[in-house]
């Protein structure tokens, strides 16, 4: 992936009513590729890393090192993967499991240090890096983490759910238009002849049997409220994890998943099942709603 290559911050943490684009800024990369910006969350949820590492304790065998022991802040990054059948109604699965990231560096109110900003960003070359002795770790054990901070299932009863309903608003955002009437027209053919409509609808659902699924990463972060923010969608997410044990949780996450997703699309991402209930289950994915758009017969030419 890019790792953050080419991520700027501009301005400060303080609120401001009516945020105005500065000029005379200099980026890096192409022009030609354009730019995004997006807005900052000011206070992101931190989290300290010697409870997160009493916390794995309850989920598994801990990642033992001294730096643990300190009591240092860090913001993160959740990463959740969904599939998607892209037809004419989308089919949206959503993973339930899924891992965090912590930034490079302890969290910092300077916006120039980006290490402690951005959880994806590489380490910089010549700079110590002040790495945490382990950056990614599941969300099981970000989910302890946090009852233990607030004494209440907060994943499950809040950033879980928040976390679907951004998916499902996003994909119904991004569903397009399909040509459609306001109601749909009576069959005139009393002896069943199939016409070229017909015709044309069995074609389509032959391509829609041999429609691949696609494979998404959505990265989120978390404001010191609970309120989830969408970070940005990967139409091709990263599936390697590091060696060793810095990896150990994104290795185990990564075989659940795989075995779930060959049970829902097979091999290769080309088989076809599907169960058409919203919240249907298939091992550790959930179906999530998409309300597609319908362009009626009278708003073609407009």
């Amino acid at each position: 992936g890019a790792v953050g290559k080419g991520i700027s911050g501009i301005g400060g943490l303080e609120p401001v009513p009516m945020p105005s684009f500065p000029t005379g800024l200099t980026f890096k990369g192409r022009a030609s590729d354009g730019y995004v910006a997006q807005k900052y969350v000011e206070h992101p949820h931190l989290l300290d890393i010697s409870l997160l590492a009493e916390a794995e304790q309850e989920c598994q065998p801990p990642f033992s090192q001294k730096e643990t022991a300190e009591r240092t802040l860090y913001k993160y990054n959740l990463r959740h993967l969904v599939l998607v059948r892209w037809v004419e109604e989308p089919s949206v699965w959503f993973y339930e499991q899924g891992y965090i990231e912590l930034s490079a560096r302890p969290y910092s109110e300077n916006l120039n240090d980006m290490g402690s900003h951005v959880a994806n960003l590489a380490p910089e070359p010549g700079r110590p890096a002040a790495l945490p002795p382990k950056r990614l770790w599941s969300t099981e054990c970000l989910a302890r983490y946090l009852h233990k901070e607030t004494g209440s299932d907060i994943w499950n009863e809040k950033l879980l759910p928040a976390i679907k309903a951004a998916v499902s608003r996003i994909f119904t955002a991004a569903c397009p238009l399909q040509a459609g009437s306001a109601a749909e027209p009576e069959d005139d053919d009393p002896h069943g002849y199939p016409d070229d409509a017909d015709q044309q609808q069995q074609q389509q659902q032959q391509q829609q049997q041999r429609q691949p699924w696609r494979r998404f990463g959505f990265d989120f972060t978390v404001d010191s409220s609970f309120r989830v923010w969408i970070i940005e969608a990967n139409h091709r997410p990263g599936m390697r994890a590091p060696k060793g044990a810095p990896g150990a949780d994104k290795r185990r996450f990564l075989e659940r998943f795989y075995s779930d997703e060959r049970m829902l699309c097979g091999e290769g991402l080309r088989a076809t099942r599907l169960d058409e209930a919203e919240g249907a289950a298939v091992g550790g994915f959930r179906r999530v709603s998409v309300q597609g758009k319908r362009l009626l017969a009278h708003e073609k030419d407009l």
